[in-house]
């Protein structure tokens, strides 16, 4: 997850940067949460003898692990979309529901690859059961 951390955190700050100071400043809030949120579980998945290796523990941290990692990935994505590439355009702005549906869509979309990634990962290791 090593490449996936340093991608979320240039990311959030170049989000950081590129918004103004005030009101849209606030929405960089929720990915920075989200990105020490994960910082803190990848921190318990790598102390020496906290969680058994392979154990019921480590994975009932790796899921939210990865989720706490994508997530800002994705609403960083969409919020230097939406609020620095078509927000300084000028026009008026897109309505909130098309910025709502298309944050769903990518969060949706990134956790379903990753998770899809992972299964399919585990799966080449065992032969295909067959009853």
């Amino acid at each position: 997850m090593g490449g996936l951390g340093i991608a979320a955190t240039v990311l959030v700050l170049a989000l950081w940067l590129l918004l103004p100071v005030g009101p849209a400043r606030r929405l960089v809030r929720q990915p920075l949460i989200l990105l020490v949120l994960c910082a803190v579980a990848m921190a318990v998945l790598r102390l020496p003898g906290a969680l058994p290796e392979g154990g019921p523990g480590q994975r009932a941290v790796s899921l939210p692990a990865t989720f706490l990692l994508l997530a800002p990935l994705a609403r960083s994505a969409v919020l230097l979309l939406f609020e620095v590439a078509l927000g300084r355009r000028g026009r008026r702005p897109l309505p909130v529901i098309v910025r709502d549906i298309t944050q769903g869509l990518v969060w949706i979309g990134s956790c379903s690859s990753r998770c899809t990634r992972r299964a399919s990962s585990r799966g080449r290791s065992s032969p295909p059961r067959r009853s």
